[in-house]
């Protein structure tokens, strides 16, 4: 509803001004991947994401138009320690953990490196923007726009997140959850 109140107004602004009979609208919504790591020393998880979720999320947003771009706004890690009861309990004092996106083609890109994460906290959101490989983050965005656009020139019918790295200290039990959150916004061009 806040998406197409702000759209009415824009095109209400418009007519009075004389302006153009074309306006921009940007809505946006969030991808979460979820990963729960229940490893000893090591770990190596993934989470697909079928297209159909990305397209569905895309027509949910309820925006009219010709698609402009896609734009990344925000990369965040939220980070839940012991969420699973049935496991053994967190001993590790914290972790090394990469992440890296597989793309339309199954092209593995490195998002971020060598990330540690404390687990000396319950919860705890990581900002991961600034630490985001630039390579990465643009071919997860050209991946996005491939699919907002319905470009069938991909191979596979999703895309992946895989998360990997250590325990800090070594051989130490992690029980944590990784919600993987990702903000995307969709730049539309609509005629009013």
């Amino acid at each position: 509803m806040k998406t197409f109140n702000s759209l009415l107004f824009v095109a209400v602004i418009a007519l009075i001004t004389g302006c153009d009979s074309t306006v921009k609208v940007y809505p946006s919504f969030t991808h979460v991947s979820d990963i729960v790591i229940n490893d000893k020393g090591e770990y190596n998880e993934v989470d697909d994401v079928l297209v159909s979720e990305i397209t569905d999320a895309i027509s949910d947003l309820e925006a009219e138009g010709q698609i402009l771009d896609i734009i990344i706004e925000g990369v965040f890690l939220d980070v839940t320690k012991n969420p699973s009861i049935d496991s053994p309990e967190n001993t590790a004092t914290g972790f090394n953990s990469s992440i890296f996106f597989n793309d339309l083609d199954d092209v593995q890109y490195l998002l971020i490196e060598d990330l540690e994460i404390d687990m000396s906290v319950l919860t705890q959101e990581i900002d991961l923007n600034s630490s985001l490989s630039d390579d990465g983050i643009n071919k997860l965005r050209n991946a996005i726009y491939a699919i907002a656009i319905d470009d069938a020139s991909f191979e596979e019918d999703n895309i992946g997140f895989r998360i990997m790295g250590t325990s800090i200290p070594a051989d130490s039990y992690m029980n944590a959850e990784l919600s993987l959150r990702i903000e995307i916004v969709v730049e539309y061009q609509s005629d009013l």
